[in-house]
């Protein structure tokens, strides 16, 4: 192979890689802002609106690619028996 070939089949890959990417995480958003939603929910939820960590069963972060001002968002389930 010479060395043209070869920086343009690394390129064609550089560009497949990039773009599988791109499209990942524009489908399902960066993890480490999910965990940031969480993290910023159960601040608010305890902080704010006084509930204690034992209340709050499970914070789901989750993302919209839909919602271009707020994408980042999480799902709450808080015990309803004390």
């Amino acid at each position: 192979m010479t060395k043209r070939v070869r920086i343009s089949l690394i390129s064609i890959l550089a560009f497949v890689v990039v773009m599988c990417g791109w499209g990942y995480f524009g489908l399902f958003g960066n993890p480490i802002q999910m965990k940031n939603a969480e993290g910023k929910v159960r601040a608010y939820l305890i902080q704010q609106k006084g509930y204690s960590p034992e209340e709050i069963i499970d914070i789901t972060g989750n993302y919209s690619f839909k919602s271009s001002e707020a994408p980042y968002g999480a799902s709450v389930m808080i015990s309803t028996c004390y």
